[in-house]
């Protein structure tokens, strides 16, 4: 994710183009692109975005920037809190302390629950590193 918010829209499609013809025309794609194109067909322009705890302020910001560039202005970016043990790291230092190891599904979905503005019109979690798919369903049940 974070070449794609550093690098905008034209690394998506300067990198997609590169590894397709690299994997002799099997499709590739980034997440970031995959995020993209599901905001638009869902029509989506005010995203709850959620990022890893160790996303330093520069990518939070890149981010931003990327979702904008889509149309789809985030409503809000959110630093995932990782809990009081890893809140006095640096985001990076988590990382290398093993953090991301300790994020439970269910504290990412209490979170966005409990942080979500009332004027986002989706909720997207990026980065990778936690797992959330577990909480799609539950988290849809709840909004």
């Amino acid at each position: 994710m974070t070449s794609s918010f550093f690098g905008g829209t034209g690394f998506d499609e300067t990198f997609t183009t590169q590894a397709t013809q690299t994997a002799h025309g099997t499709p590739v794609t980034t997440t970031a692109r995959s995020i993209a194109r599901a905001l638009h067909a869902l029509d989506v322009h005010r995203p709850y975005v959620v990022v890893p705890p160790w996303f330093k302020d520069e990518i939070m910001t890149a981010a931003g920037a990327y979702f904008a560039s889509l149309g789809a202005e985030a409503a809000r970016i959110d630093r995932l809190d990782p809990g009081v043990r890893w809140r006095d790291m640096k985001p990076w230092q988590m990382w290398d302390a093993g953090g991301q190891f300790e994020i439970r599904p269910d504290d990412v979905r209490q979170q966005v629950r409990r942080n979500l503005p009332a004027n986002a019109d989706a909720v997207v979690i990026a980065g990778s590193g936690f797992r959330a798919i577990d909480i799609i369903e539950p988290l849809e049940a709840d909004l």
